[in-house]
Order: structure tokens, then C-alpha cells, then sequence
């Protein structure tokens, strides 16, 4: 080798990367650093005869005195090789690479350029970020290293994949440009620092991920979501994030800092995870109107000590309450309480599904216009009602 080529056949590579024969024994991948001591690493197309087509799991793991990595136009596929690269500042990407990992490069957190091939079918470079060829263009990757804390999607760009902002802790605030139709569940997955985010007039779908984490999971500081007025599906409420009609609420911004919340009136339907993991709120009223809880809606709420249930609730979805384990009291409309307890002994009138923290931790109370008399305390010792303030107010037994 000279110059990280080959003497003999002239390819250009790294020497004293570890290779290892793939199944079909007709490629290699790359296995491991192995002796190699290079901090501008170059995956070699050929190996042994036969071309490189992947860079297998951990291979570059914890590679801290990585600072670039030039992959060979043979390869086809990153696994999960790079992460904890924390000294990686430039990955450039060959012509044929079709897929990669979600967490290739997690805890790469100096990654500043991903650059592409101009001759690569799948994928682009805009800036030094990962693009995706769709129909459009779609953000597959945002190099989370970059030192801006202001990101604008670019015109033209229609979607934003999952993971696309995996823990991009820099960036406070991201516009979603008009043209972007859909944004993926994790796409924001683990930015702690993005205080707001701007939703442009074009979005129509936000996908979750295994049917509960939605694009804003673990964005601890997001404080405000905004809608272009002109957005015909979503629209926000005091920063929080609605279908166009007010309907569904699909997404409180768990960052704000208040302690109590009452939804707005005209909400049927609180969306699946939407007070996930928001670790402020100890007091909530679902007011009157809303007819299902969705799942996982309060999941890992952890300071949640006080809930009120209306009368109109007729469904609440699969592990709504997990882990809301300072749960303390649950405030219920007369009617509710008795379908409740219908459910409770012959299994209708209402559906609950798996939520055992919101049954057996906290106090449950009966709403009551008038004082409850001793004989209504025999069967029932918990009763509640609302004071001339709109307060919560514990009844005393007449």
C-alpha cells in the first residue's frame, strides 16, 4: 500500500481493516477497525477478489479517533457500525449505497457532512445533509453535528423520515417548509434543546411509529408548535398541536412549563401519546365533550397527581395511564363513575384497555351537585363537586 492504495491493482483503501466473507460467499463486508490506525478511513471496493457491499454492525463502534470515512461505491448497506464515533466530522457516501440503519451514526456528535455521490439513484446531498429521492426529495438524515441551532427543511423537500433529527441537540428551533406533506413518528426523536417548531401550509400526514411514538417523543423542551393559518389539516391552540376542526389533540408541547391544563372545549379525542413524557403537568381536566383517551396518551406523565373524567368518555385506550405511578386522585362524572363500575363487574358500558396504574393507585371520587348524606358515604366514601371559583372541593358527609 502507498498512499492508501494498492501497488498492485491500484484500489483505494485503508490497510488493516478487518473483512468478513457474507453468506453467500460472494461479498464482504466491513467487520471491524482491526489494525488500522487511519483517522481518514477508506472502505475499499474490492477485498480478497470480491467487492465490499456492506459495513457490518459495530464495525467502527467507539472509533473515537475517527475524523472521516470514505465508503467505496460497492457498498450497498450501513449497518449499525458507526456509533459512538464522537470525533467523526465527514462521512462521504458512494453511488450505490441503497439503505442505512436508523442509528448508523448514533452518538456521532461531531458528524458535520454527510456528502453523496452525484451518481447515487437513492440518495443526495443538500448543505451536508442526507436526502432521500422519492417522488420528491425526503430528509432521511440531518447531520447531527452541526453547530446551528436554526434549521429551515428546504423548498421542494416533501417528507421527513423517522429518526431524520435523532438527537440533534444543537438545533432549537426547525421550520417545516410548505412543500413537506408528511413527517414520520421519532423524526425529532431525542432533540432536548428544540424549543419550537413551524409546521408549513402543506403537511396532511404525521405518522407514529409502532402505532404510539409520534414525530415530537423526548423533545423535553418544546414549548411552542405553530401552524401556517393556511394548513388545511392542522392547526395549533396555545402551542399545542390540533386537527384543522379542533377535534383531536395530537400533540401537547410536553416542554411547557405549566403544572395544570384543561382541554379546550370542543375536543373529542385526545390523540394516542399525546401528554407522553411530559414531565411538568401534575393536574389535568378533560372537559366535557371528549369521548376517548387515546393509548398511551399520559404514558410516563410522571409528577400527574389529579385527573377529571367527564361523562361523555366512552373509551380509554390501551395503557393510557402507564407509569403515571404519583397518580392520586381521579375526579369522575356521576354518570361515568356508574359505567365504570358497570365495566368494572359486567364488562360494558364503557372500554378500557390495560390500564391497571389508573385503577389501582389513586383515590377515586363521585361527582355530586349536593352534599352527600351518610347513607350515600355507606357505599361510596368519596365525593366531590365544583366551587363558585371552579375549584375542586372534597364533599364532608352531611
Amino acid at each position: 500500500y502507498e498512499d492508501k492504495a494498492c501497488t498492485v491493482c491500484g484500489i483505494a483503501g485503508s490497510q488493516g481493516l478487518e473483512y468478513s466473507l457474507k453468506e453467500d460467499g460472494l461479498s464482504y463486508r466491513v467487520s471491524g477497525i482491526g489494525t488500522c490506525t487511519d483517522t481518514d478511513v477508506i472502505i475499499s471496493s474490492v477485498y480478497r477478489g470480491l467487492p465490499v457491499t456492506s459495513i457490518g454492525e459495530q464495525a467502527f463502534s467507539n472509533c473515537t479517533s475517527l475524523t472521516s470515512v470514505d465508503i467505496s461505491d460497492s457498498v450497498t448497506y450501513i449497518d449499525l457500525s458507526f456509533g459512538g464515533c464522537s470525533n467523526l466530522e465527514t462521512v462521504k457516501i458512494g453511488a450505490n449505497l441503497q439503505r442505512f440503519a436508523i442509528w448508523a451514526f448514533e452518538g456521532c456528535s461531531k458528524l458535520a457532512n454527510l456528502i453523496v455521490s452525484e451518481d447515487n439513484p437513492k440518495y443526495t446531498t443538500i448543505d451536508g445533509n442526507l436526502y432521500r429521492k422519492n417522488d420528491g426529495l425526503a430528509l432521511a438524515k440531518y447531520a447531527p453535528g452541526k453547530t446551528d441551532t436554526h434549521f429551515v427543511v428546504p423548498d421542494g423537500v416533501t417528507g421527513i423520515d423517522k429518526y431524520a433529527f435523532f438527537y440533534c441537540t444543537n438545533l432549537t428551533s426547525v421550520v417545516v417548509s410548505d412543500s413537506v406533506t408528511s413527517l414520520y413518528g421519532l423524526s425529532f426523536y431525542g432533540c432536548s434543546n428544540i424549543t419550537e417548531i413551524t409546521i408549513g401550509k402543506g403537511l396532511t400526514e404525521i405518522y407514529r411509529y409502532y402505532s404510539n411514538w409520534g414525530p415530537f417523543t423526548d423533545c423535553e423542551k418544546l414549548t411552542n408548535i405553530t401552524v401556517n393559518e393556511d394548513n388545511e389539516t392542522y392547526k395549533s391552540i396555545d402551542g399545542n398541536l390540533y386537527t384543522k376542526d379542533g377535534e383531536t389533540l395530537l400533540q401537547y408541547a410536553i416542554g411547557k412549563t405549566d403544572t395544570h391544563f384543561v382541554v379546550p372545549e370542543g375536543v373529542a379525542t385526545i390523540g394516542t401519546a399525546a401528554f407522553a413524557r411530559c414531565q411538568y403537568l401534575t393536574s389535568v381536566v378533560i372537559s366535557e365533550g371528549v369521548e376517548e383517551i387515546g393509548w398511551y396518551a399520559f404514558e410516563w406523565v410522571p409528577n400527574l397527581t389529579s385527573i377529571v373524567l367527564p361523562d361523555s368518555l366512552t373509551w380509554i385506550g390501551e395503557d393510557a395511564f402507564y407509569e403515571c405511578l404519583q397518580l392520586e386522585s381521579v375526579y369522575c362524572g356521576s354518570d361515568l363513575m356508574g359505567r365504570i363500575f358497570s365495566w368494572f363487574y359486567w364488562g360494558d358500558e364503557i372500554e378500557i384497555e390495560g390500564n391497571v396504574e389508573l385503577f389501582l393507585i389513586p383515590t377515586w371520587y363521585w361527582y355530586s351537585e349536593e352534599q352527600p348524606i351518610e347513607e350515600d358515604c355507606s357505599w361510596w366514601p368519596n365525593w366531590w363537586h365544583y366551587d363558585e371559583n371552579g375549584d375542586i372541593v372534597i364533599w364532608d358527609v352531611a
